[in-house]
């Protein structure tokens, strides 16, 4: 059997069990596939479905194939470690694959060793329309105790390079964060098959305690010690402690403000 008669018989399996889980016809996937290819399924999905149903059902089969792959490449250890740029792509890669209909705010909640404790939407729409971003991630970074977070968003079929907006609300999510001790490593842009760091890119604020030495110097450096997260979390009330000197300086921005002051009824003892 040559390759071509391979790929059609391939082809033809896979549109009968599509049929079998979402009820589109076999012969109008099997054509789709052949005109096109099996990876334009999705994002074609108005074009070879007839109803909603039909959607639904052919976006839950490629969200299975996803997490099958995401949570297979993760058996060895049975966990994620984003321990630099490559690693934190790949992983925000398979996170928004296929989510291509709209803008989405996610965030990683890391341990000291870099192992994901959690990754959390924030927010769905686009960046300009969310000026909760530094709350929520604050008030989700204290309660899974988090020693640093990377925050990513998705460009659904445009450019994976940041606008002036993202580039301002990377700098208002690290004050905040930096009110609490908590690290910002990273933020991820994804766009289909590409992705883009801004610690790659050198485009990560520096922190207002950076030393005029640490400025000058390359924000990526060989060893990735930007995500080496060596020593222990703060406890809450360090964190919080360090938060309500902030805001007797006035150096926090109001979101954070907020976000500081609804964790003091729940936390402080």
């Amino acid at each position: 059997m040559d390759t071509d008669s391979q790929y059609r018989e391939d082809s033809a399996r896979l549109a009968g069990l599509i049929e079998r889980f979402t009820g589109i016809p076999k012969e109008r996937i099997f054509f789709f596939v052949m005109q096109n290819a099996a990876a334009e399924l999705l994002p074609c999905a108005n074009i070879i479905c007839e109803t909603s149903t039909q959607r639904e059902k052919l976006s839950a089969l490629f969200e299975f194939k996803n997490l099958y792959e995401t949570v297979k490449g993760a058996e060895k250890n049975r966990e994620h470690t984003l321990s630099g740029t490559d690693d934190a792509k790949e992983y925000f890669k398979s996170h928004y694959a296929d989510m291509n209909d709209k803008e989405r705010v996610s965030v990683a909640f890391l341990d000291s060793q870099c192992r994901v404790i959690t990754t959390k939407i924030i927010s769905t729409g686009t960046v300009n329309e969310s000026s909760e971003h530094p709350r929520e991630i604050i008030k989700e970074a204290l309660f899974n105790h988090a020693a640093s977070v990377m925050v990513a968003h998705n460009h659904p079929g445009g450019s994976p390079y940041p606008s002036e907006q993202d580039l301002l609300m990377t700098e208002r999510v690290k004050q905040g964060l930096d009110a609490i001790g908590i690290k910002l490593l990273d933020h991820i842009i994804v766009a289909g098959d590409k992705a883009i760091s801004f610690a790659d890119m050198g485009k990560m604020p520096i922190s207002n305690t950076t030393s005029a030495n640490a400025k000058a110097a390359s924000p990526v450096r060989e060893e990735r010690d930007l995500f080496q997260q060596k020593s222990e979390q703060p406890s809450i009330r360090q964190q919080l402690a360090a938060a309500k000197r902030e805001l007797a300086a006035d150096c926090v921005t109001a979101p954070v403000r907020e976000a500081v002051k609804s964790e003091n009824n729940a936390w402080e003892v």
